[in-house]
């Protein structure tokens, strides 16, 4: 059943004095590194915000329920700039009520993601009518708009949406309906073209560029386990390509003009220091949870400011290494090293072999006597920054080359240009097959591994290459690759030849080639044994999945041999030498 749920916290400074007084002293900068920061004040608030609350947080975080949360009395800034122009506001950035957002989306599990094309990429939006904007039916302007669920036209949609206020305006109202209520009243097959991507979704004002992708209006990502809505009440932004998808437009226009509807939209007139949390249109086990929201009535006072924040979900391979002695082992290990040491700890944590063997050898060192109880809470926030730390080696925003990322935006283009379905998994970001198996849940014999080889001992010309795709549990069989292209010798090309051939890093190679100069072998027992591939999408933290037909489709290869072998077999043959 859908589920608001209000609560008002209690009227005391305790919160709002402890929550003020962290933000003035944070050791790091809100703004550049805001994961780490979101992290400290989650542990932060949960030590001063009502247990009661804290659990219900927890509990939307991993079910999506409750669909809403509607919080009173939450600590703002003591004085809140009231300039009309919204560059000014964010010249004096409020920190109380951006900390109070972050920490939240840490209690949860979630991260606040940014988009470079809204609001400059800042992770906190400052939603107030803009110079210029004002008619517009966006977060920009001043008009009422109608319910939508927050940037259906991207891949990695928000998880949840929160809103605080900081400076309120009553003629202007937000609203949210219930999806549970349209879906039954949805026809089933309407249901199952509006599982089809056979809609292209395309953004609206608020955002500096036009976004658009294709989708089905119901999304599932069956490896995850997660279902999202992705639509509007008004059908201007979403094209059906096939007829039949244009029926189901149609249908759900009217549908959203029934009077049933309109009198089970909510209005919600947020005053200061309240917020509201709520769910994006997403659920687990195939059902859908959460709320379309808008905006009812046009706004009367230019002065009115909400704080937004965009939660995503966050890896949950950190959450499976939750274990307090590895916790506590840890914190001992990492305070007892010397820098150098830390930071090659720090990128190699998450190799579980790998922390595995440093906590058994230095678990000895960990007095157990003198274990104190608050060392799981130092332990977690520890363990946490060393994610963060390790997540931002690879973060395309951050460290990726400009080359790599338009190879992923490359890739994402070329599969909707040939309409080919696909799920796309973000996840923590790994480039060996075997561990990438395990943060994406898959079988390893299912990743598509690909391997730039070039030949050795060429007496002259041009150095030539192919580029191998074989399953992640296999291994290459270097004298089937010299006699499949007459090559006289087979090595492994370098890292600079690998980014200047395929424009990847090592771990992110794609399983297909843009340049066909280079040949494509692809393995037999990569075709044989699977009906579905993966690959990491030409970034570490980010994996594609394809059913075998399309992959061949799309990477036409220029050959398909038996020219790997098992790890046992490798062993032998290199023993028999």
């Amino acid at each position: 059943m859908p589920q608001l749920i209000v609560y008002e916290l209690p009227h005391n400074e305790t919160l709002a004095s402890e929550v003020r007084k962290y933000s003035e002293n944070l050791p790091f900068d809100r703004y550049s590194e805001s994961s780490r920061v979101s992290s400290l004040l989650g542990d932060k608030l949960s030590r001063v915000m009502p247990k009661e609350l804290c659990q219900i947080f927890e509990k939307m975080g991993k079910t999506g329920s409750p669909d809403i949360i509607w919080l009173k009395n939450l600590p703002i800034d003591g004085v809140i700039p009231q300039d009309e122009d919204i560059s000014d506001r964010i010249a004096r950035k409020t920190r109380v009520t951006e900390d109070v957002m972050l920490g939240i989306a840490n209690m949860i599990g979630y991260h606040l993601h940014s988009s470079p094309k809204e609001q400059n990429g800042a992770v906190v939006h400052n939603i107030t009518p803009v110079r210029g904007h004002e008619q517009h039916k966006s977060s920009k302007g001043r008009e009422p708009f109608y319910l939508h669920i927050e940037n259906p036209f991207q891949e990695n949609a928000p998880d949840f949406l929160m809103l605080i206020c900081l400076h309120g305006d009553p003629t202007a109202k937000t609203t949210f309906y219930f999806i549970d209520h349209i879906l039954q009243m949805i026809p089933e097959e309407h249901l199952e073209v509006m599982k089809q991507p056979l809609f292209e979704i395309r953004s609206g004002a608020g955002l500096d560029q036009v976004e658009q992708g294709t989708f089905p209006l119901i999304d599932s990502d069956v490896r995850n386990n997660i279902t999202r809505l992705r639509l509007y009440q008004d059908m201007e932004r979403i094209n059906a390509l096939t007829p039949e998808a244009q029926q189901t437009l149609d249908f759900l226009a009217s549908l959203f003009q029934r009077p049933e509807i309109s009198s089970a939209i909510h209005e919600v007139s947020l005053q200061p220091g309240e917020a509201i949390l709520f769910n994006n249109g997403w659920g687990v086990n195939h059902s859908l949870n959460g709320v379309m929201h808008g905006r009812a009535g046009v706004i009367s006072d230019t002065q009115r400011w909400l704080q937004r924040g965009f939660f995503h979900r966050s890896d949950t391979a950190f959450q499976a290494i939750e274990l307090e002695d590895r916790y506590k082992a840890t914190v001992e290990i990492l305070r007892g090293c010397e820098p150098a040491m830390q930071r090659y700890l720090l990128n190699d944590s998450y190799n579980p072999a790998r922390i595995s063997e440093v906590i058994r050898s230095h678990m000895s060192k960990v007095d157990e006597e003198n274990k104190v109880e608050d060392d799981t809470r130092v332990s977690r926030l520890l363990l946490n920054s060393v994610w963060m730390e390790r997540n931002a080696l690879f973060s395309p925003g951050r460290n990726m080359s400009a080359r790599q990322e338009a190879m992923y935006l490359k890739l994402k283009q070329l599969l909707r240009e040939r309409q080919i379905s696909y799920r796309e998994q973000f996840h923590r970001p790994e480039g060996r097959s075997e561990y990438a198996a395990k943060v994406r849940h898959s079988d390893l014999g299912q990743a598509a591994k690909a391997l730039l080889l070039k030949e050795s001992k060429r007496s002259s010309g041009n150095q030539r290459f192919v580029l191998c795709v074989l399953p992640g549990d296999r291994r290459i069989d270097t004298k089937a690759i010299k006699r499949a292209l007459g090559f006289k010798g087979v090595s492994f090309a370098t890292s600079r030849e690998l980014l200047d051939q395929t424009g990847c890093m090592a771990g992110a190679v794609l399983p297909f080639v843009m340049d066909k100069s280079i040949p494509l072998l692809v393995d037999q027992q990569l075709i044989e044994q699977n009906h579905e591939i993966v690959f990491n999408a030409a970034r570490l933290d980010a994996s594609i999945y394809l059913t075998v037909g399309d992959y061949l489709d799309l990477a036409d290869p220029m050959q398909i041999a038996d020219f790997s072998c098992t790890t046992e077999a490798v062993m032998r043959m290199e023993c028999a030498q």
